[in-house]
Parts: structure tokens; C-alpha cells; sequence
């Protein structure tokens, strides 16, 4: 596989994806293909994201108001709909628009104190960052100097809550809130957007995350599932300037092994990863230990991922 002739978009998904496993990255990003079960926890996060968007959106150009709710579900139920449509085959549980719907309803109580408080700036802002390389980069990463890299991405939220302006990230979960809080702390995803926030002028005091808990158990007696527990929390995150520093080089780095790989046609399989967080979806390919133009993929669909097409604003552009 040759350079690439323009230079290399990367968002997070797609360095998450290369960083855990070649291999994942070459199959979902060079050849596309996705699984043709859905994933419920995806598209409930989808669908949550969808009605933040559309209830912060609303309060934007209309203010506080009735009208919000509405504009929330109809964001929702698009959100859910798309996302039922990119997969063949469901498996539902608990996690379904009513009760998402429910969750929604209660988070507006939760913060019903924010129409007091918080004033929207922007949602869902898409971005396109490349990334100019200095003349020291330019000697560890010389790959990237030659072809170029460009960060993309999307913010959730900016806002201005209690006099402070933040980048607000809306998360959903079914671990412990403690423990996925703590993740995110250095999650390279929200360190990036605190970077590109402030490539694009943004002035903030960091990153404010608003995690959504849902959890219910299954009866094995009844095969059943009960009552369903919805929890909110939001949490800040300051970056310091060596944070943003280090995140930077830790991109670059990524970038130039993914274009090391494109030039070397060299996409091992990363084994530690293939039941990180339960089976790998990628695993009944690797299992055929075929080349990727011989793979038997019956059981996937093709589908690219662009996350500069996920939402419906104009794309913000800054030099990094």
C-alpha cells in the first residue's frame, strides 16, 4: 500500500483503532468493513449524543424553552434510526430509545439549575487541524513532514457555565462512573479536543466531561431484565500545557508508524487486543489467516468511517 497521495486524516477513532491493533485499523479504515450485528451500547450513545445535541442546539437559537424537549427527540430518534440502519442484525436489551427518552427526562431535571447558569456557544463543532511540523519534529517523524497529517474530530459542547468556558463531552456508560471518570482523565480523545479547542481560539478552562450511567441486570432465572438505574455526573478536566504537549507528540508518533505501515504493507495483528474488552469483532477475520483480499467476509458490510461527516455544521479549520 502506497503513501498516501494527500495527507492523513486522523481523528481519534482511527488512532485508537491503530494504536490497539494494526490490523483493526487496516480492516475497518483501508477495506471499510463492519460487522453486520449492532452494537446496543453504541447506538444508545449515539442516540443520547443525538439529543444533546438537538436540546442544546435548540436552547442556542430559541433560548430556554418548551420547545427544547421536542427538538431533543427529534434529534434522538434520527440519532437512533441511523444508526439501527447502518447494521443488519440487533440483539436489544435495556438500553432503548423509551428508556433513553426516560434518561434524557431526568437529566434535565438533574441540571435543571443550568438554565440559571450555562449559555451555549456552539454544538457539535467539526474540525480539521493539520498539524505543521517544526524542524526538531521533522527529524523523529519524517514521514509525516513529507506527507502531512491532519487532526479531525467533533466538540460536543462549548459553553459558558458559571462564568467559565468549557468543551462539554457527553459519554455514556454501563461501568462504574468512578472508574470510567478516572479513565477519561487521560483518555488521549479529550486531552485532543482541549488541544484543538484552543488551536481554534477557544478560550477555556478545560474540558467538562457529563457522563451518563445506565445499567440493568439480567435474571437468570427469568432471562429477564429489572429495574434500570440512570445516574449523572459531571466532572472537569485541566490539561496543563506539558499535557497538551506530550498528547501532540503521541499523535505525531502514531501518524508516522500508521504511514510506516502504508509504505511497509505491514498491518500485524496486535494478539493482546483481540479480547481486550470482550471478543475483538475483527476476531473471525483474523482467525482465517488469510491475506485481506482473500478474506471471506460474508458476515460484514462496507461502511468507511468519516467523522467530519457525523454532524451538520461547517467544518472549523485551524493551523496546528
Amino acid at each position: 500500500m502506497a503513501n498516501n497521495a494527500t495527507p492523513l486524516e486522523l481523528d481519534n477513532s482511527k488512532r485508537s483503532h491503530f494504536v490497539a491493533c494494526p490490523r483493526k485499523y487496516l480492516l475497518a479504515h483501508h477495506y471499510g468493513l463492519s460487522g453486520k450485528y449492532g452494537r446496543t451500547a453504541l447506538r444508545y450513545g449515539t442516540a443520547w449524543h443525538g439529543m444533546m445535541e438537538g436540546y442544546y442546539s435548540d436552547i442556542k437559537n430559541n433560548g430556554w424553552g418548551e420547545s427544547n424537549l421536542e427538538v431533543a427527540n427529534e434529534f434522538g430518534v434520527k440519532a437512533w434510526n441511523d444508526a439501527t440502519e447502518e447494521a443488519e442484525i440487533w440483539v436489544d436489551d435495556y438500553r432503548s430509545y423509551e428508556n433513553c427518552l426516560t434518561a434524557f427526562m431526568h437529566y434535565t431535571s438533574e441540571f435543571a439549575s443550568d438554565r440559571n447558569f450555562l449559555k451555549v456557544i456552539d454544538t457539535e463543532t467539526l474540525f480539521k487541524i493539520p498539524m505543521v511540523i517544526t524542524p526538531e519534529e521533522e527529524q523523529h517523524f519524517p514521514l509525516v513532514a513529507r506527507n502531512g497529517v491532519t487532526f479531525t474530530g467533533k466538540l460536543d459542547l462549548h459553553c459558558t457555565l458559571s462564568g467559565q468556558n468549557w468543551i462539554m463531552e457527553f459519554k455514556t456508560t454501563g461501568q462504574s462512573l468512578a472508574l470510567q471518570l478516572a479513565r477519561l482523565e487521560r483518555t488521549p480523545q479529550l486531552i485532543g479536543y482541549n488541544y484543538a479547542a484552543r488551536q481554534l481560539g477557544y478560550d477555556i478552562a478545560g474540558n467538562l466531561v457529563s457522563m451518563h450511567h445506565i445499567l440493568s441486570r439480567k435474571s437468570k432465572v427469568t432471562e429477564q431484565y429489572g429495574k434500570v438505574t440512570m445516574t449523572f455526573q459531571r466532572q472537569p478536566h485541566i490539561y496543563t500545557t506539558g499535557d497538551l504537549n506530550e498528547w501532540r507528540n503521541s499523535f505525531l508518533f502514531t501518524a508516522e508508524q500508521i504511514l510506516q505501515a502504508g509504505e511497509l504493507n505491514q498491518f500485524p495483528m496486535m494478539f493482546d487486543s483481540c479480547y481486550q474488552f470482550g471478543p475483538c469483532g475483527y476476531l473471525p477475520l483474523c482467525q482465517q489467516n488469510r491475506v485481506p483480499e482473500d478474506l471471506d467476509t460474508g458476515n460484514y458490510v462496507t461502511k468507511f468511517w468519516d467523522v467530519l461527516k457525523t454532524g451538520h455544521g461547517r467544518i472549523k479549520e485551524a493551523t496546528g
